[in-house]
């Protein structure tokens, strides 16, 4: 639920410091009076920890501050004043500020941000249904400041939000750990090689996003981990879940259940040795991650699925698993919940007693008339409790499908949704800009989906790279599904790089959308002199972004924006130079040109290319790809055309 006074609310363009119509409002927070902000909030340790954070991001970006704890409002002052308050004590604090009005049903972290002008200085009212919503408030607060590096200001406006999923997860892939080795130009990807300090500061940009869970794994069998390696990966997995609990987010922790060792070598669940190692391998996770974890999603398709000594792959195996999960894990915390992935498992599905949607079955494991009312072992029914809890979820593969959803809200088991190969492509050593490939994975939840889920989630795989774009899309439509793309666009790129770069980083952005598995952007205006023009242009644009010493973005990246900028430019050059190359080759074969003087169109085309380390495609000379989807280099693309 997103409700906006629409009296106060102002154009996208007015929001991001661009150029915003004339009727356009904003306050000034800092930069144009001598007289700190005043943050103002009761005295619960929980409030004063958000106040305390919110005073230092705004000393961070050169603005003074005081803490006023259990203050109210000075009507005399024209400093702007934010007020951190619940229903039950904003009146105290400050009794001009409207309280909210949260629906019956609104989650403990709805909130509301209400910016007004002030006389004779601005105040921001962030009142949250519980401490929970003040500390996205706050997020909100900070994805919506404008902070060009001399000034602070936001736009009046009056927010109430509630979010539509209640548990939102970022998935954080290792993907660095195999497909970038020791020495790669790109090894930075991979977090597991930073520093612990660096790790563990990382969740306070997701939460800065809007979600509320981090979903972290070992799976040591992803790279088949051993010694030295193992230890960093165990190391940076723990700093990772200290992390995320330090800023108040809940810890997810995702397995592959029967491939503990090494990628698609499954141990038998019914071999007695066999056994044993899986329950000890499950009893050390326990142990080495228990007490950080909230929520655990157990993954034995793709890989998984031992067949052998009488194992069921699809059903009743895995289920057996993921119950011992949850018998391990209660020994850390009585309260974790537990889920069964059936991703790339939709046989799981075809147990079902009556024919189930396998819509979201997409792309890669798309399935034709499945069957249904396949019988299941040992006389039991679909979704009862024969092999696993009622309490243990189901997490759908990778969309949310309200078919499947309404079967297991019958049968009493939560909902879960795992969202791989959405916000990243771990596959493959590329950029994978897909700001729409992330809007149709949330946008066609319909409004019921709201009361069905409990957990969606969108990965990130490679780590400091310009596709952290998705990942705030995917968030802020956790929270709205129906809220409009470009607008969340926009609002990111003026939080992330000053809204004075704001709409020539958006210009690179949009350019360089290539989503799924396509190397480079590839429109259906690609190669025409239209296409190639609008390019130079964007390029030209790209100059006119500037970062001065000063200037902290919003957001607590764990790379400088700068190298955003600099990969972008770098694929913006990279797919000019190939669209003009097909320009070029696609008028010489029209006119009948030789082969030999089409070869010297795509040589000349190699040549004049700048070098550009910086991106991947162009520079693989360091890394690995160890799966068939290898994106085709620059130079193959060339020869291609």
């Amino acid at each position: 639920m997103n409700k906006t006074d629409k009296a106060l609310s102002l154009t996208v363009s007015a929001l991001m410091g661009l150029a915003a119509p004339a009727s356009a409002a904003q306050v000034t927070i800092s930069g144009t009076v001598s007289q700190p902000v005043r943050i103002i909030c009761a005295k619960s340790p929980d409030t004063v920890e958000v106040a305390q954070y919110l005073c230092e991001f705004l000393k961070t970006r050169h603005c003074a501050v005081t803490l006023a704890v259990n203050g109210r409002l000075d009507i005399a002052t024209p400093s702007a004043q934010l007020v951190l308050a619940t229903p039950d004590n904003l009146r105290a604090m400050a009794p001009g500020v409207s309280a909210p009005e949260f629906a019956a049903n609104a989650r403990d972290e709805a909130y509301l941000l209400d910016v007004k002008s002030g006389n004779p200085g601005p105040v921001i009212a962030l009142v949250g249904k519980s401490v929970a919503g003040i500390r996205f408030a706050s997020s909100r607060f900070i994805s919506t400041l404008a902070n060009d590096g001399k000034t602070l200001k936001m736009s009046i406006r009056r927010e109430l939000n509630d979010p539509f999923i209640n548990i939102r997860a970022l998935i954080m892939g290792n993907a660095g750990r195999r497909q970038c080795p020791e020495g790669s130009p790109f090894k930075d990807i991979d977090f597991e090689s930073w520093p612990v300090e660096k790790i563990e500061a990382y969740p306070e940009l997701f939460r800065q996003f809007g979600f509320n869970c981090i979903q972290i794994s070992e799976n040591r069998g992803y790279g088949s981990l051993r010694g030295e390696t193992l230890k960093r990966t165990q190391n940076a997995v723990a700093a990772l879940a200290r992390g995320t609990k330090a800023h108040n987010m809940l810890v997810s922790f995702d397995a592959w259940g029967d491939c503990p060792f090494n990628e698609g070598e499954t141990y038998s669940w019914n071999d007695p040795v066999q056994h044993q190692v899986l329950v000890d391998y499950i009893e050390e996770m326990g142990r080495r991650y228990g007490s950080y974890v909230d929520h655990y999603n157990i993954h034995v398709g793709d890989p998984g699925g031992c067949s052998r000594d009488g194992c069921d792959p699809s059903y009743k195996t895995p289920q057996q698993i993921a119950a011992e999960y949850l018998r391990a894990f209660r020994k850390h915390n009585p309260k974790v919940m537990g889920a069964l992935s059936t991703w790339a498992n939709a046989g799981f599905w075809m147990h079902s007693p009556r024919p189930v949607s396998f819509a979201n079955y997409r792309e890669y494991f798309a399935l034709t008339n499945p069957p249904h009312a396949v019988p299941i072992a040992d006389g039991a029914t679909f979704l009862d409790e024969a092999f696993m809890p009622k309490e243990i979820g189901i997490t759908q593969h990778q969309l949310y499908n309200d078919d499947q959803a309404d079967m297991l809200v019958e049968a009493g088991r939560p909902v879960d949704i795992w969202s791989w190969y959405i916000g990243d492509m771990e596959m493959v050593n590329n950029l994978y800009i897909a700001m729409h490939r992330v809007e149709e994975s949330y946008r066609n939840m319909p409004d019921s989906a709201r009361d069905k889920i409990r957990v969606h989630t969108v990965e990130i795989t490679f780590h400091g790279w310009p596709q952290i774009i998705n990942q705030y899309c995917a968030a802020q439509l956790m929270w709205n599904p129906k809220r409009d793309l470009m607008e969340i666009e926009r609002e990111f790129c003026a939080a992330a790089f000053g809204p004075q770069n704001a709409e020539a980083v958006l210009e690179l952005y949009q350019v360089c959308e290539n989503g799924v598995l396509h190397p480079i952007p590839q429109p259906a205006d690609f190669a025409t002199s239209e296409y190639n023009a609008k390019l130079r242009t964007v390029l030209e644009h790209s100059k006119s972004i500037k970062f001065s010493k000063s200037w902290v973005s919003n957001f607590a990246f764990p790379v400088p924006p700068q190298k955003f900028v600099d990969m972008l430019v770098a694929r913006l050059q990279l797919t000019l130079a190939v669209s003009e190359a097909k320009e070029k080759v696609d008028a010489a074969k029209k006119n009948g040109q030789t082969v030999e003087q089409i070869a010297q169109i795509k040589k000349d085309a190699l040549e004049t290319l700048p070098k550009l380390p910086i991106d991947p495609i162009y520079d693989q000379s360091a890394a690995t790809i160890v799966d068939p989807f290898k994106a085709q280099t620059f130079a193959e693309m060339i020869e291609a055309l």
